[in-house]
């Protein structure tokens, strides 16, 4: 008992080491009420959480189920027809009448088709005619049109030839006028040319260069007088030479001339050969005149320098001007050959283009046989003394001709067969019309479904004429598989191509903007767990059934998890748990 006392003392404080052991002792008491709490407040946090199921999207086609409810109609109609324009004589059947093969349904009045026939004849023989003139006429023309084109190459290849000719003449007018611009002398050799053709000129050089002579002479015989004694007489015996008298008692010179009365000295004194005043006189003399020569002449080669400058400016400037012209005229040509040649060119090209496509023959050819046949067809019908028969047995089921009228493009009357196929009627709604078209396959099931009719057709697809929005579906029906006004229900089904992202439709979702969306689950670990937290994602939807859709593809990946359905309202964000199997 001692020892038992001892260590109840020592663990409650009596004893060394006490106070650390109750603090432990405390401590773990603590922490496994704060573990219980936790585990208290987990239960209760995950008590009130909204529980939802999900699941991947999944890669699927659609089928959509297409059923309405019809009715089983009368078989294919047949029109009887009648030719237009004929007059109807009498109606011998009315509508629900039965009828045979080859039973007449009504006569024609062959008075007015014999009418009819003569007028066709007239009008046959008529385009006949006309035929065969639009035919000459086309003869002619294209035998006119070929004419066209030879002058028209004609005109060409003379325009081609005319004006080439006028090309070259005026080519070389114009390379001529060059030439005799750039052969005419330059001003120097022209001025010296005048000068050396000019006559008075020539006629001035001509006395001074007999001046000059003279003056020569004059100056040798003056020299020749000073180196002779006085009284001799000179070489030329004009000079010192004494008076010759004639009988007459006149003295003459060596020359034949009159001598000058006496007492007038025409020269030196003979008799004093050391005088040579007289010889100076005359040489001043004729070098004076000589001077008035030579300035003549300077004045007449300034008159004639200018002269001829003035003819040389005119005659260059008209050489030049010829030159200008004859290039215009070569420049002319050339246009004149180009507008000539294309002219007759297009004129090639207008005659030689392929005529504009001309229908008239054939149309009236077209007439001619279109007017045989109606002729055919009258003397066919004249023939059976206008009588329509029916060319199947059945059942008259419209009767739209009358007695007195002419006939249309529109049937007289409509017969359904007796025998064979009858027709299933059903209306569709505006949104079953999208997942139906024609030669789809189809069943009908009669009697509540107890007796089916499969591999049928849909025969046409047409709006309703007395249902706006509703469109009326028919089918073929083999023979003895229904009776007239049977009802049943037509039952299609479309499947779709294959869609990689289909999901329940309870998946989706549509916010306050009319998105579309989905939640997924985000998965978060926690000092709780894994926490499982709804992500909003927005989807396009492609196509939809009654069970499924088809989202575009990228939405919402293959692996992650798509809320279907949850025992409360989930808004993105909220934290969920998965419900308990």
């Amino acid at each position: 008992m001692k020892d038992r006392s001892r260590i109840w003392q020592h663990i409650f404080g009596k004893g060394p080491g006490a106070s650390r052991r109750r603090a432990a002792v405390l401590l773990g008491q603590f922490l496994i009420f704060m573990m219980i709490c936790t585990l208290i407040s987990q239960a209760l946090y995950t008590g009130r959480m909204v529980q939802v199921t999900a699941g991947n999207s999944r890669s699927m086609s659609l089928n959509h189920v297409v059923e309405a409810e019809g009715t089983v109609q009368k078989g294919p109609e047949s029109a009887v027809l009648v030719p237009a324009g004929m007059r109807i004589a009498q109606v011998l059947v009315r509508e629900g009448q039965q009828v045979e093969a080859g039973e007449t349904l009504f006569l024609l009045d062959c008075g007015d088709m014999e009418e009819q026939l003569s007028e066709k004849q007239e009008e046959e023989q008529r385009r006949r005619m006309q035929l065969e003139s639009a035919r000459e006429n086309a003869k002619r023309q294209k035998e006119d049109a070929q004419k066209n084109r030879e002058r028209a190459n004609e005109d060409y290849n003379s325009a081609v030839d005319i004006g080439d000719r006028q090309v070259d003449e005026a080519r070389a007018a114009w390379e001529k006028a060059g030439q005799e611009r750039e052969q005419f002398a330059d001003w120097e050799r022209y001025l010296a040319d005048v000068q050396q053709s000019d006559p008075g000129l020539r006629q001035l050089d001509e006395q001074i260069a007999l001046l000059e002579q003279e003056l020569n002479a004059l100056r040798e015989q003056a020299g020749k007088a000073e180196s002779e004694p006085a009284g001799t007489v000179d070489e030329t015996g004009n000079t010192g030479k004494e008076d010759q008298t004639d009988d007459t008692g006149n003295a003459e010179t060596d020359g034949g001339t009159q001598a000058e009365p006496a007492g007038r000295e025409t020269g030196p004194d003979p008799g004093d050969g050391k005088d040579t005043t007289g010889w100076a006189a005359q040489i001043l003399a004729k070098e004076q005149e000589l001077a008035r020569a030579r300035a003549e002449r300077e004045s007449y080669l300034a008159q004639l320098s200018q002269n001829s400058r003035q003819q040389w400016e005119q005659t260059k400037a008209q050489l030049e001007e010829s030159e200008r012209q004859a290039l215009r005229s070569y420049e002319g040509a050339q246009e004149g050959r180009e507008q000539s040649v294309q002219a007759a060119a297009r004129a090639l090209e207008d005659a030689s283009a392929k005529p504009a496509s001309d229908s008239s023959l054939a149309l009236l050819a077209m007439d001619v046989e279109q007017a045989k046949k109606e002729c055919a067809l009258l003397e066919s019908l004249l023939e059976t003394e206008g009588r329509i028969c029916a060319q199947q047995a059945g059942q008259i089921t419209q009767v739209s001709a009358q007695i007195g009228q002419r006939t249309t493009d529109a049937p007289v009357c409509l017969l359904a067969a007796a025998e064979g196929e009858l027709t299933f009627q059903a209306m569709l709604t505006k949104e079953q019309i999208r997942f139906v078209n024609v030669g789809d396959e189809c069943m009908v099931s009669f009697d509540s479904g107890k007796r089916k009719v499969e591999g049928l057709t849909v025969l046409s697809l047409s709006e309703s004429r007395e249902e706006p929005n509703r469109y009326e579906l028919t089918l073929l029906l083999p023979a003895g598989q229904a009776s007239m006004g049977q009802s049943g229900t037509v039952r299609l089904v479309q499947q779709t191509a294959n869609y990689n992202t289909c999901v329940p439709l309870e998946a989706l979702r549509v916010d306050s903007q009319q998105q579309t969306y989905v939640l997924v689950l985000s998965s978060t670990e926690t000092f709780l767990g894994e926490q499982l937290t709804a992500v909003k994602r927005p989807v396009k939807v492609l196509d939809k059934n009654a069970t499924y859709a088809a989202l575009e593809n990228g939405a919402v990946g293959a692996e992650e998890e798509i809320i279907i359905s949850a025992s409360g309202i989930v808004y993105e964000g909220d934290v969920v748990r998965m419900e308990e199997p």
